[in-house]
């Protein structure tokens, strides 16, 4: 009871979170996740726990989006984006679809919304899904029509079978190299339409598939913010590299300066310059007054 308790607190909190993110307060909605992953159970269910560190790993994503290149917690938060999208990928892989069949929606609506800040997911890998689920489903069909031919040839009366020959809807987490006569059909998947399995494999696919593309955007910020600082430190460092040389080193204006002030000076030496002498001039006023 107390851990359904905790389960159903934690799932009523996912929407508050959710909406923060949306709202683009990412900051406090990668606070509230860590908070909750902090104060988590062991028995919470591992669909839970991959939508905490999957909205995490947003917000920190967002965040070393909106800084500049050259800021220093620009990389920590990618570091911090990758490792809670890693998280979220290993809580999925530890999802098991006969336990935790309540969370068949949430898949739905928590992987939904965020499909369009994602690089497309890539189609081919629900093609190459679906085609084995339909290989599979063939060699149950076939599987199955080789035992009722037995039967009928049998002279004796045929066995109660032990396992549920219909068509098994696998989930991509399961190996589909087991033989499909051993198959174990669990009574809680079977009670569930088909449509609705079908629904819920593909949604976990894409969200899986989802993970691994935010995942490789956040390595190439990474590479890029590496490339982008060891460019600045090699810069930093030529231009920091001091002047060893023992001849001095003089710049062209210094030389073009030295050039023209020896000009000057010879030029003063060849005609020296005469002080002013107001007589000359008034010497020259009173001839001309004299002749008119």
């Amino acid at each position: 009871m107390q851990s359904q308790f905790v389960a159903g607190g934690l799932r009523a909190q996912l929407p508050a979170i959710k909406q923060l993110f949306l709202r683009g307060q990412y900051r406090q909605c990668a606070a509230a996740a860590q908070m909750l992953l902090l104060e988590k159970s062991r028995e919470e269910p591992c669909m839970h726990v991959s939508f905490l560190h999957f909205y995490a790993a947003l917000s920190h994503h967002e965040i070393s989006r909106n800084m500049r290149i050259l800021n220093d917690q620009r990389q920590s938060s990618l570091e911090l984006a990758e490792k809670h999208y890693l998280a979220a990928l290993d809580s999925l892989s530890m999802f098991t679809t006969t336990t935790e069949l309540e969370t068949i929606d949430e898949v739905s609506d928590h992987s939904g919304d965020e499909e369009s800040m994602a690089e497309s997911c890539n189609p081919s890998n629900r093609s190459s899904i679906n085609h084995k689920r339909s290989s599979l489903d063939s060699n149950v069909t076939d599987d199955t029509s080789v035992y009722s031919d037995d039967e009928s040839d049998s002279a004796f009366p045929p066995t109660p079978k032990m396992f549920n020959r219909s068509p098994p809807s696998r989930n991509f987490l399961d190996d589909l190299t087991l033989p499909s006569q051993k198959l174990f059909r669990n009574p809680s998947l079977t009670s569930l339409p088909r449509p609705q399995i079908e629904q819920y494999n593909v949604n976990l696919t894409s969200f899986a598939s989802m993970l691994h593309s935010h995942i490789y955007a956040v390595r190439s910020l990474q590479k890029a913010q590496a490339a982008e600082d060891s460019g600045n430190s090699i810069s930093q460092g030529w231009h920091a590299v001091p002047n060893t040389s023992s001849r001095p080193r003089y710049s062209g204006t210094a030389k073009n300066g030295s050039k023209s002030g020896n000009f000057v000076r010879g030029r003063a030496k060849l005609l020296p310059r005469q002080r002013f002498d107001s007589r000359r001039y008034e010497d020259l006023c009173r001839k001309a007054l004299a002749e008119l």
